[in-house]
């Protein structure tokens, strides 16, 4: 409506929008900064994934982004699930600032346990410091996993991404 909107209310409206698109998915949610957790476990339940997701907010993990540390809770968490079919997105606006699991090496660890990371820096990849968009990083993710990369600069090409995600990777 051409209204200035935060990055967060801008993932919470295109996150919205996917989930219920995703007819039939088992979903999670999970968040990272200084630590990573499970926001919403694994569930077809979509209105509470959606409950859920409402309830994020920035910094809500801690100030840092901790990648490595994030894919390391994906593989915990698919680890114990039963599909067959597993495919995470990272979305971030940063770098990895420091995981205790070193990033390249867990994206090694959820490509050897079958899991497809498509991985998604969301911000201006001329930024510097914390906030700066490690995209190297992220093709080497996804590049291991046999996921793909992609850069949303506003909401309108988050929502063209996740298009995109639900041709790669439709409902089962």
């Amino acid at each position: 409506e051409g209204e200035k909107i935060s990055r967060i209310a801008a993932v919470k409206l295109v996150l919205a929008d996917f989930v219920a698109r995703r007819d039939g998915d088992r979903l999670g949610l999970a968040v990272f900064g200084t630590a990573a957790f499970p926001q919403a476990p694994f569930t077809e339940d979509h209105d509470t994934v959606l409950a859920l997701l409402e309830e994020l907010q920035a910094g809500l993990a801690g100030p840092r982004t901790m990648i490595g540390d994030a894919i390391g809770l994906a593989v915990r968490l698919f680890d114990a699930s039963e599909t067959e079919n597993k495919v995470a997105i990272l979305l971030t606006d940063g770098n990895d600032t420091g995981s205790k699991m070193p990033v390249e090496r867990a994206a090694e660890i959820a490509a050897e346990n079958s899991i497809t990371l498509h991985t998604i820096a969301m911000g201006d990849p001329a930024t510097v410091g914390a906030q700066e968009l490690d995209l190297a990083t992220l093709d080497r993710i996804s590049e291991t996993t046999g996921g793909q990369r992609f850069v949303a600069l506003d909401r309108e090409e988050l929502e063209a991404i996740y298009t995109e995600l639900d041709r790669l990777e439709p409902a089962k």
